[in-house]
C-alpha cells in the first residue's frame, strides 16, 4: 500500500514527532547533545529553524520552521547521520527510528505558540522532575533570554519578553489529547489479567521467554521501557533486548 502523502504547511510551520523503533534512541547525554548538533547544522545550512525540542529515551518532539529545502528533506539530513553515529558507536547495525517521522501543518500563529507549549510540557507530562527547565528541552534558552533564541519566531510572538513566554507556557495545552499515563496499579492490574489462571509457584517461576512476553505485552499497551524496566528491577538495555526478541 502507497504511503500517504504528507500533509504541506502553507505556512512553513510544522509540528513533528520522531519515535524509536523499540529501541533508546538516547543512552548517554552525549547522545542528545549529538543529535541537537546534528538538527541545528542542519537547519543553519538551509536557513531553517527549530522553533521548539524535546528529547526523550524513546521519542523526539519538534516544532520546525522549514527552510530552502522543506521538513522532509531537513529530517533526511539528520535521522540517517544520527543513526549512523549511533550504531558505530554501540556497535550496532538496523534502522533506529519507527518508520518516517510523523508531522502537522500549523497555520497560524496560535498554533504555533501552542505546539512549542506542548513540547515543552512534555517533561511534565512524563513526570520528569525538572519539569519545565528540563535539560534536553529548548525552554531554557527561552526563559533565559539567551543569543541563540533573540530574534527568532517565538520570542516574536512572545513580544521578545522571557517573562510573557513563561506565562504562555505555564498555561495548559490542548494541542495534542494524548492518553493518560497508566498508574501503577492500572499497570498491576493488566499483568493480574494477563496472567490470570496461572497458580503463585508458576508466577514465582517465571522464565526469561515468559518475562519477555509480559514485557512487549507492557510497552504494546504505551508503558514506556523505563516503566517496565523499573518494574522488572532490570536496566533499560535489557529490556530493549527482550523486546527485540519479542518481535523476533
Amino acid at each position: 500500500m502507497a504511503r500517504k502523502a504528507r500533509q504541506r504547511a502553507e505556512s512553513g510551520m510544522y509540528y513533528a514527532e520522531v519515535v524509536s523503533d523499540n529501541k533508546l534512541i538516547f543512552i548517554e547525554n552525549d547522545d542528545y547533545r549529538k543529535f541537537l548538533g546534528l538538527l541545528k547544522a542542519a537547519a543553519e545550512e538551509d536557513f531553517a529553524e527549530v522553533l521548539a525540542y524535546a528529547l526523550f529515551p524513546e521519542k523526539i518532539h519538534l516544532v520546525i520552521k522549514e527552510g530552502l529545502f522543506g521538513i522532509s528533506e531537513l529530517m533526511r539530513k539528520v535521522l540517517p547521520k544520527y543513526t549512523n553515529g549511533y550504531n558505530i558507536k554501540y556497535a550496532r547495525s538496523g534502522k533506529l527510528f519507527y518508520d518516517r517521522f510523523k508531522s502537522r501543518p500549523l497555520e497560524s500563529e496560535e498554533a504555533v505558540l501552542d505546539a512549542v507549549r506542548y513540547v515543552h510540557r512534555t517533561p511534565l507530562a512524563n513526570n520528569i522532575k525538572d519539569g519545565l527547565e528540563y535539560e534536553f528541552s529548548s525552554y531554557n534558552s527561552y526563559a533565559k533570554g539567551t543569543e541563540s533564541t533573540r530574534g527568532g519566531t517565538v520570542m516574536m510572538l512572545c513580544e521578545d519578553s522571557p517573562h510573557t513566554f513563561k506565562t504562555l507556557m505555564s498555561q495548559k495545552s490542548d494541542f495534542i489529547k494524548t492518553p493518560e499515563r497508566l498508574t501503577d496499579e492500572q499497570i498491576k492490574e493488566l499483568l493480574r489479567e494477563r496472567l490470570k489462571g496461572l497458580s503463585q509457584e508458576d508466577l514465582e517461576n517465571l522464565d526469561e521467554e515468559d518475562e519477555t512476553v509480559l514485557v512487549t505485552f507492557l510497552h504494546e499497551r504505551g508503558v514506556s521501557i523505563r516503566r517496565i524496566a523499573l518494574l522488572f528491577d532490570v536496566g533499560k538495555s535489557e529490556v530493549e533486548r527482550r523486546l527485540k526478541a519479542g518481535r523476533e
